[in-house]
């Protein structure tokens, strides 16, 4: 993970750092995410998710959104 990332979930996502470092971590060894996911796994809201997902993406860590599917991962930890 950046430090550029890290920031931009802290700041415009509302995450701690360990939070920050933990989304990214569960993450990085899944194939595909959604914001339901995010949900579930960590207990968010909506709008957090959705937050947490759109500096993902700035970040190239996950595919553009496409509907109703859910975001390719495209950063893998086996591969960093």
């Amino acid at each position: 993970m950046t430090e550029e990332l890290k920031k931009d979930l802290q700041e415009n996502a509302g995450l701690t750092e360990a939070d920050a470092i933990a989304v990214y971590d569960y993450v990085s060894h899944q194939a595909q995410i959604s914001g339901a996911n995010l949900q579930l796994k960590f207990k968010l809201g909506y709008n957090k998710a959705g937050k947490i997902l759109e500096q993902l993406e700035k970040h190239n860590v996950v595919s553009d959104y496409d509907g109703f599917i859910p975001r390719r991962v495209l950063i893998h930890k086996k591969s960093l």
